[in-house]
């Protein structure tokens, strides 16, 4: 669901593109954390989890380990 609203013609729609189905904050905080802390292995995708949360329907992410 996810992916197919990321490469739909309508991905930047508020209804039925990405942010209906993604908690854009999350990914912001969790990046912008690894940024500060210098964390080099965010490429590696380590120390990043993914929780899908069925009340707000939406995937989060959010920091392990820090």
């Amino acid at each position: 669901m996810a992916e197919d609203a990321l490469y739909s013609d309508d991905f930047m729609d508020p209804d039925t593109g990405y942010r209906k189905c993604l908690d854009v904050a999350s990914f912001i905080d969790w990046r912008l954390a690894n940024e500060i802390v210098k964390n080099y292995e965010i490429r590696l995708l380590n120390g990043q989890y993914m929780y899908y949360d069925p009340y707000r329907e939406k995937l989060h992410e959010t920091l392990v380990g820090l």
